[in-house]
């Protein structure tokens, strides 16, 4: 039955799509089934479920350009079950995770399957070396630093006793980081992983969510929200990003939270908030506490 379930969603996808390829931030992109498949296949990786994960996996990325989220990681998931059910594993293939995805050696040696396959692997250092330079060469540094600073003076005037002069300097910074969030987003795009880095670049995390978040409403309502939608269908942002925006705008309007972000401040019915959380490419509600369950009986 998973077989044709597998099948049916390879042939949907197939024909609604010109190309047979769906590549990452392309203007027609939709990733919304893709997010969809990847907490399938996931899901089926948590209980040991290994032939269909991987078959599920591969099937997909013949079909769409991989993004590793950073929540699934389902580019590394896939190398690992490629090893686990006995299949081939390419050397370009592996290293894909450290040229395009930035796994660097401490990423790779911290997982036993991937370690052992990198040991096994003739000329393991120099291909390593020669994906880690590649990786580094392709991130904007300058960026990174940039979208630093901003959280700095974003988080600069949040802190502390909340002064008539301290709310008005926190105004003042986030105009200014709002401008160059929009000068950011219309010249690159979403600043994911893929263009300034992930933790391994310097041993820290850098994201715009903050700044994103703190977006004056009119601002928000007239631009952010539609780009932001715009970016999660074409993979360059994952779509929890987009529903904490909305929850959080709507939430402070004492409006209905659509996606459920805010677990312990529900409004809508849980069938409802799934049904949209589907619809953008989040799993249900429960899903984490699920998989946290299935990993760790002994905590619950």
């Amino acid at each position: 039955m998973r077989y044709y379930t597998i099948l049916f969603f390879l042939i949907t996808i197939f024909t609604s799509c010109k190309s047979g390829y769906t590549k990452i931030g392309n203007a027609n992109s939709n990733y919304i089934p893709y997010y969809q498949k990847i907490y399938e296949a996931d899901s089926l990786y948590v209980i040991g479920n290994y032939d269909e994960s991987y078959a599920l996996l591969d099937s997909l990325f013949k079909l769409y350009e991989p993004i590793d989220t950073y929540r699934i990681r389902e580019y590394q998931t896939y190398c690992k079950l490629t090893i686990l059910v006995n299949k081939k594993l390419k050397p370009k293939d592996f290293f894909k995770l450290v040229s395009k995805y930035g796994h660097d050696k401490n990423w790779i040696t911290g997982d036993s399957i991937l370690n052992s396959y990198y040991n096994s692997m003739p000329n393991s250092e120099k291909l390593y070396k020669v994906g880690r330079e590649k990786y580094l060469k392709s991130i904007d540094l300058e960026l990174r630093a940039k979208i630093v600073n901003m959280n700095v003076e974003d988080q600069k005037y949040r802190t502390g006793k909340s002064t008539p002069e301290i709310v008005a300097s926190r105004k003042v910074a986030d105009s200014i980081n709002e401008q160059e969030l929009r000068k950011i987003f219309n010249t690159v795009g979403y600043p994911n992983e893929k263009i300034i880095g992930n933790y391994t670049i310097d041993k820290s995390s850098v994201f715009i969510n903050p700044i994103l978040y703190h977006t004056s409403t009119s601002t928000a309502k007239e631009y952010f929200f539609s780009k932001m939608l715009e970016y999660t269908r074409q993979g360059r942002v994952e779509p929890f990003v987009y529903a904490f925006m909305i929850d959080r705008y709507n939430l402070f309007r004492f409006d209905k939270q659509l996606y459920g972000t805010f677990r312990d401040r529900l409004n809508i019915s849980e069938t409802e908030t799934n049904k949209n959380r589907n619809s953008i490419g989040l799993p249900s509600l429960d899903y984490e506490e699920w998989k946290n369950k299935i990993r760790n009986p002994k905590q619950n």
